[in-house]
């Protein structure tokens, strides 16, 4: 399986209150496999403190085994798109969004490509690029 979920929807003991479907799932991928799992691992966690919508389902796709290094950028959309059509993956293609995390410092003096990259995934998902990296996106 190319793909782990992390997600805790549903499954807070704190809860007590019936428990609903939610609208949409937001399926974030990360060219990181270090800080940015951490950093989206704690959001799950947390989701409920930080008053994330109860409707909004934010999961985390690790990347596994032989696809757990893929960090070029286009590598890693080519990868989050054929994930999107493993049934197993839980993803609807008319309701969920998926949000592909990379930096942008990977393209060094606006690299031949990177606007096209951008806008490919914007017509049905998320690009999120921090600039120049993750790590100083955390800086307060």
């Amino acid at each position: 399986m190319p793909v782990h979920a992390y997600t805790n929807w549903n499954k807070r003991e704190s809860d007590h209150e019936e428990q609903v479907e939610p609208f949409r799932k937001y399926f974030f991928i990360c060219e990181g496999a270090n800080t940015e799992t951490f950093y989206f691992k704690k959001l799950i966690d947390l989701r409920k403190e930080l008053g994330i919508h109860p409707l909004i389902d934010i999961r985390l796709w690790e990347k596994t085994g032989q696809d757990k290094d893929i960090s070029y950028a286009k590598k890693l959309i080519s990868f989050a798109l054929e994930q999107k059509n493993v049934a197993d993956n839980d993803f609807d293609i008319d309701r969920d969004k998926m949000v592909v995390v990379f930096d942008a410092d990977i393209f060094e003096e606006k690299v031949q490509g990177y606007d096209e990259l951008v806008e490919q995934i914007e017509k049905s998902d998320i690009a999120a690029v921090t600039n120049p990296g993750f790590e100083l996106f955390l800086l307060p």
